[in-house]
């Protein structure tokens, strides 16, 4: 995963599990051959980037919006599942977008 993100600083956590995920649609053998190369990547992340609406929002509300996700996602009980299951494939994947 860090292999992934460093080809973008900006990249998320979550945003290259992405990539990692349609890697892997791909097929074991459609990528071990000639591998994954950087011009691959930075497709699959500009095809997010792109389905990715972005809004501005005032960076107070911001910091208390994610402040309160944040500690939401920390209790790590089974209050925190039903919090992101709809949206991660784990707490972990939240956490690390937050």
């Amino acid at each position: 995963k860090q292999d992934v993100m460093e080809q973008d600083g900006a990249m998320t956590e979550v945003e290259a599990g992405a990539i990692l995920r349609e890697i892997g649609k791909t097929g074991f053998g459609g990528h071990t051959e000639a591998g994954i190369s950087y011009r691959t990547v930075q497709e699959l992340y500009a095809g997010l980037r792109a389905e990715m609406p972005v809004v501005s929002v005032p960076a107070d509300l911001l910091a208390r919006v994610t402040d309160i996700a944040g500690r939401a996602l920390a209790t790590e009980d089974a209050q925190a599942w039903p919090l992101v299951c709809r949206q991660y494939p784990s707490v972990a994947d939240a956490q690390a977008d937050i």
